[in-house]
């Protein structure tokens, strides 16, 4: 039960830091078109690499523990655009959270349809 609750955790941190960086995107785009270009385009890559290299069933991500730790780089630059936004302490709750949660998932062993170990 607690394997299933860390990751809807890790769901619900995937769809935050893709929020993060919209959000940072919008937010540091000098023109317009730059603005929605970055909020848009920035999640979407974000999306496209976690499918890619981080998720259970990811086409080139190597090993778990190399897949988790990718997870956690784009968990961390999620952190980082909160931070850079002025949200010091949402960042900083986000990052001890994303630690321990990518702790945890490595801990509670393969997910389902994990591709390799």
């Amino acid at each position: 039960m607690l394997k299933n609750l860390n990751l809807a955790l890790r769901f619900v941190l995937e769809l935050m830091a893709l929020g993060a960086l919209a959000d940072w995107g919008l937010r540091n785009g000098s023109a317009l078109s730059l603005k929605f270009g970055l909020g848009l385009g920035l999640p979407v890559l974000a999306a496209v690499f976690w499918g890619s290299f981080v998720s259970p069933k990811a086409r080139f991500g190597g090993s778990r523990g190399m897949r988790l730790s990718l997870g956690l780089i784009v968990f961390l630059l999620a952190s980082a655009a909160w931070v850079s936004a002025g949200k010091v302490v949402v960042g900083l709750m986000y990052s001890a959270i994303t630690i321990l949660n990518t702790v945890l998932t490595y801990a509670f062993g393969p997910q389902p349809g994990e591709t390799s170990s």
